[in-house]
Protein backbone atom coordinates (compact mmCIF):
# COMPACT_ATOMS: atom_id res chain seq x y z
CA UNK A 1 0.00 0.00 0.00
CA UNK A 2 1.04 3.19 -0.53
CA UNK A 3 2.25 6.17 1.85
CA UNK A 4 0.10 8.56 -0.72
CA UNK A 5 -2.85 6.49 -0.86
CA UNK A 6 -3.51 6.89 3.37
CA UNK A 7 -2.47 10.45 3.10
CA UNK A 8 -5.67 11.21 0.62
CA UNK A 9 -7.90 9.49 1.83
CA UNK A 10 -7.37 10.88 5.57
CA UNK A 11 -6.87 14.26 4.18
CA UNK A 12 -10.44 14.20 2.34
CA UNK A 13 -12.00 12.66 5.77
CA UNK A 14 -9.87 15.82 7.55
CA UNK A 15 -12.08 18.16 5.71
CA UNK A 16 -15.44 17.29 7.19
CA UNK A 17 -13.36 18.33 10.83
CA UNK A 18 -15.36 21.71 11.82
CA UNK A 19 -12.00 22.99 13.16
CA UNK A 20 -11.66 26.26 14.88
CA UNK A 21 -8.46 28.05 13.46
CA UNK A 22 -6.14 29.78 16.03
CA UNK A 23 -2.98 31.98 13.55
CA UNK A 24 -1.02 32.66 17.00
CA UNK A 25 2.65 34.18 17.54
CA UNK A 26 4.40 32.75 20.25
CA UNK A 27 7.24 34.76 21.79
CA UNK A 28 9.59 31.19 21.99
CA UNK A 29 13.00 33.53 23.04
CA UNK A 30 12.70 31.91 26.79
CA UNK A 31 12.18 28.47 25.50
CA UNK A 32 15.01 28.83 22.76
CA UNK A 33 17.44 30.04 25.59
CA UNK A 34 16.55 27.20 28.19
CA UNK A 35 16.99 24.54 25.18
CA UNK A 36 20.89 26.12 24.55
CA UNK A 37 21.52 26.14 28.10
CA UNK A 38 19.49 21.98 28.78
CA UNK A 39 22.11 21.32 25.68
CA UNK A 40 24.97 22.92 26.35
CA UNK A 41 28.64 20.70 27.19
CA UNK A 42 26.23 17.75 26.26
CA UNK A 43 24.50 17.06 29.10
CA UNK A 44 21.39 16.36 27.75
CA UNK A 45 20.11 16.39 24.10
CA UNK A 46 16.57 18.29 24.15
CA UNK A 47 14.72 19.12 20.80
CA UNK A 48 12.23 21.88 19.94
CA UNK A 49 9.92 19.26 18.73
CA UNK A 50 10.15 17.34 21.77
CA UNK A 51 9.30 20.21 24.02
CA UNK A 52 6.21 21.59 22.43
CA UNK A 53 5.05 17.72 22.54
CA UNK A 54 5.80 17.89 26.42
CA UNK A 55 3.89 21.26 26.31
CA UNK A 56 0.72 20.33 24.26
CA UNK A 57 0.36 17.34 26.34
CA UNK A 58 0.89 18.96 29.45
CA UNK A 59 -1.86 21.90 28.61
CA UNK A 60 -3.98 19.33 27.48
CA UNK A 61 -3.90 17.40 30.43
CA UNK A 62 -5.19 20.15 32.28
CA UNK A 63 -8.03 21.37 30.09
CA UNK A 64 -9.81 17.85 28.99
CA UNK A 65 -12.72 19.37 27.80
CA UNK A 66 -10.38 21.13 24.72
CA UNK A 67 -10.95 17.00 22.81
CA UNK A 68 -8.23 15.11 25.19
CA UNK A 69 -10.70 12.12 26.16
CA UNK A 70 -8.91 9.28 28.17
CA UNK A 71 -6.46 8.89 30.66
CA UNK A 72 -3.33 9.30 29.10
CA UNK A 73 -2.79 11.56 26.28
CA UNK A 74 -0.67 10.09 23.17
CA UNK A 75 0.70 13.10 21.03
CA UNK A 76 1.31 12.08 17.48
CA UNK A 77 3.77 13.79 15.20
CA UNK A 78 5.26 13.46 11.52
CA UNK A 79 9.06 12.73 11.48
CA UNK A 80 11.31 11.79 8.44
CA UNK A 81 12.39 7.87 8.47
CA UNK A 82 14.49 5.86 5.79
CA UNK A 83 12.59 3.90 3.86
CA UNK A 84 14.62 1.74 1.62
CA UNK A 85 16.75 4.15 -0.58
CA UNK A 86 14.07 7.65 0.56
CA UNK A 87 13.43 9.21 3.80
CA UNK A 88 9.70 9.39 4.37
CA UNK A 89 7.70 11.65 6.70
CA UNK A 90 5.90 9.32 8.95
CA UNK A 91 3.89 9.38 12.30
CA UNK A 92 5.11 8.72 15.31
CA UNK A 93 3.22 8.44 18.34
CA UNK A 94 4.18 9.58 21.86
CA UNK A 95 2.44 7.61 24.54
CA UNK A 96 1.76 9.00 27.94
CA UNK A 97 3.25 12.38 26.74
CA UNK A 98 2.26 14.25 29.94
CA UNK A 99 3.25 12.12 32.83
CA UNK A 100 6.91 11.54 30.56
CA UNK A 101 10.17 13.70 30.97
CA UNK A 102 10.46 15.64 27.67
CA UNK A 103 14.02 14.15 27.33
CA UNK A 104 12.11 10.73 26.90
CA UNK A 105 10.26 12.13 24.95
CA UNK A 106 13.62 12.96 22.63
CA UNK A 107 14.88 9.61 23.05
CA UNK A 108 11.87 8.36 21.75
CA UNK A 109 12.02 10.86 18.45
CA UNK A 110 16.15 9.91 18.17
CA UNK A 111 15.63 6.37 18.07
CA UNK A 112 13.07 6.18 15.67
CA UNK A 113 15.18 8.79 13.23
CA UNK A 114 17.65 6.54 13.58
CA UNK A 115 15.84 3.24 13.06
CA UNK A 116 14.89 2.37 9.49
CA UNK A 117 11.91 0.86 8.13
CA UNK A 118 11.89 -2.25 6.82
CA UNK A 119 9.04 -2.20 4.22
CA UNK A 120 9.34 -0.44 1.18
CA UNK A 121 5.59 0.54 1.41
CA UNK A 122 4.28 1.74 4.67
CA UNK A 123 0.94 2.97 6.07
CA UNK A 124 0.59 5.10 9.42
CA UNK A 125 4.49 4.65 10.44
CA UNK A 126 3.32 0.37 10.07
CA UNK A 127 4.98 -2.17 8.20
CA UNK A 128 2.58 -3.14 5.25
CA UNK A 129 0.22 -6.21 5.93
CA UNK A 130 -2.07 -8.38 3.32
CA UNK A 131 -4.58 -6.37 4.80
CA UNK A 132 -3.13 -2.85 4.03
CA UNK A 133 -2.60 -4.27 0.11
CA UNK A 134 -6.45 -4.86 -0.17
CA UNK A 135 -7.18 -1.51 1.13
CA UNK A 136 -5.24 -0.25 -1.78
CA UNK A 137 -6.92 -2.07 -4.27
CA UNK A 138 -10.44 -1.11 -3.18
CA UNK A 139 -12.14 1.70 -4.67
CA UNK A 140 -11.93 5.39 -3.13
CA UNK A 141 -15.63 5.59 -1.70
CA UNK A 142 -15.06 2.16 -0.05
CA UNK A 143 -11.75 2.96 1.01
CA UNK A 144 -12.85 6.41 2.69
CA UNK A 145 -15.69 4.86 4.13
CA UNK A 146 -13.78 1.97 6.02
CA UNK A 147 -11.20 4.63 7.61
CA UNK A 148 -14.29 6.65 8.73
CA UNK A 149 -16.12 3.52 10.23
CA UNK A 150 -12.42 2.79 11.91
CA UNK A 151 -11.89 6.34 12.68
CA UNK A 152 -15.40 6.84 14.70
CA UNK A 153 -14.39 4.33 17.75
CA UNK A 154 -13.62 6.65 20.63
CA UNK A 155 -11.51 4.51 22.54
CA UNK A 156 -8.97 2.63 20.00
CA UNK A 157 -8.36 6.31 17.79
CA UNK A 158 -6.53 8.14 20.51
CA UNK A 159 -4.64 4.62 21.41
CA UNK A 160 -3.80 4.18 17.70
CA UNK A 161 -3.28 8.35 16.17
CA UNK A 162 -3.23 9.95 19.45
CA UNK A 163 -5.43 13.01 20.71
CA UNK A 164 -3.37 16.29 19.03
CA UNK A 165 -1.28 15.92 15.94
CA UNK A 166 1.83 18.29 15.71
CA UNK A 167 3.00 19.15 12.00
CA UNK A 168 6.40 20.76 11.60
CA UNK A 169 6.31 21.22 7.62
CA UNK A 170 6.72 25.31 8.34
CA UNK A 171 9.78 25.16 10.15
CA UNK A 172 11.87 24.31 7.16
CA UNK A 173 11.80 27.79 5.62
CA UNK A 174 12.14 31.59 6.90
CA UNK A 175 8.34 32.39 5.80
CA UNK A 176 6.89 35.04 7.99
CA UNK A 177 3.02 33.34 8.04
CA UNK A 178 1.08 30.36 9.05
CA UNK A 179 -0.18 27.50 6.91
CA UNK A 180 -3.33 25.87 8.02
CA UNK A 181 -3.19 22.19 7.84
CA UNK A 182 -5.86 19.56 7.51
CA UNK A 183 -6.42 16.46 10.01
CA UNK A 184 -8.57 14.19 11.62
CA UNK A 185 -7.41 14.93 15.22
CA UNK A 186 -9.48 16.50 17.59
CA UNK A 187 -6.11 18.98 17.84
CA UNK A 188 -3.89 19.62 15.31
CA UNK A 189 -0.88 21.93 15.55
CA UNK A 190 0.75 23.47 12.88
CA UNK A 191 4.06 24.42 13.57
CA UNK A 192 5.70 27.78 11.20
CA UNK A 193 9.33 29.28 11.36
CA UNK A 194 10.87 30.96 14.04
CA UNK A 195 11.90 34.59 13.02
CA UNK A 196 13.20 37.80 14.82
CA UNK A 197 10.55 40.11 15.44
CA UNK A 198 10.69 43.73 17.03
CA UNK A 199 8.48 43.38 19.96
CA UNK A 200 7.31 45.89 22.92
CA UNK A 201 7.90 44.59 25.79
CA UNK A 202 7.77 46.71 29.60
CA UNK A 203 7.30 50.32 27.23
CA UNK A 204 10.60 49.11 25.36
CA UNK A 205 11.06 48.00 21.70
CA UNK A 206 13.16 44.69 22.33
CA UNK A 207 14.07 41.76 19.68
CA UNK A 208 12.67 38.60 20.39
CA UNK A 209 12.01 35.20 18.50
CA UNK A 210 8.68 34.72 17.70
CA UNK A 211 7.42 31.28 16.48
CA UNK A 212 3.51 31.21 14.11
CA UNK A 213 1.40 28.63 15.05
CA UNK A 214 -1.38 27.33 13.93
CA UNK A 215 -3.61 25.56 16.30
CA UNK A 216 -6.99 23.90 15.25
CA UNK A 217 -9.57 22.49 17.66
CA UNK A 218 -12.62 20.45 16.41
CA UNK A 219 -15.65 22.38 17.28
CA UNK A 220 -17.85 19.06 17.45
CA UNK A 221 -16.06 18.34 20.56
CA UNK A 222 -14.71 21.64 22.24
CA UNK A 223 -16.71 25.06 22.69
CA UNK A 224 -14.99 28.14 22.09
CA UNK A 225 -14.47 29.25 25.59
CA UNK A 226 -13.10 25.93 26.63
CA UNK A 227 -10.61 25.62 23.76
CA UNK A 228 -9.75 29.51 24.25
CA UNK A 229 -8.43 28.79 28.04
CA UNK A 230 -6.51 25.69 26.63
CA UNK A 231 -4.75 27.73 24.02
CA UNK A 232 -4.22 30.45 26.48
CA UNK A 233 -3.19 27.91 28.92
CA UNK A 234 -0.50 26.19 26.03
CA UNK A 235 1.14 29.36 25.01
CA UNK A 236 1.54 30.85 28.80
CA UNK A 237 3.81 27.42 28.95
CA UNK A 238 5.45 28.08 25.80
CA UNK A 239 6.40 31.66 26.42
CA UNK A 240 7.91 30.81 29.91
CA UNK A 241 9.92 28.20 28.56
CA UNK A 242 7.66 25.36 30.83
CA UNK A 243 9.48 22.01 31.49
CA UNK A 244 12.88 23.46 31.45
CA UNK A 245 15.24 24.53 33.91
CA UNK A 246 15.46 28.41 33.11
CA UNK A 247 17.08 30.56 36.41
Amino acid sequence: MTQRTATVDLGALGVRRRHMAALLEVDVTRARCGLRVANRGGRSTVSFLAWLVKNVASSLALHPAAGASGACINVSIMIERQVADRRIALPLLITNAATRAVEEIEAQIVLARREPVRAASVVFGREESLGCRLYDRLPRLLRKRLLDRALSNPLRTPAAMGQAVITSVGMGGRIRGWFIPKSMHPVCIGIGAVTPKAVVMNGRIEPRQVLHMTVLADQTIVDDAPGSRWISTLVRAMENGAELSIN
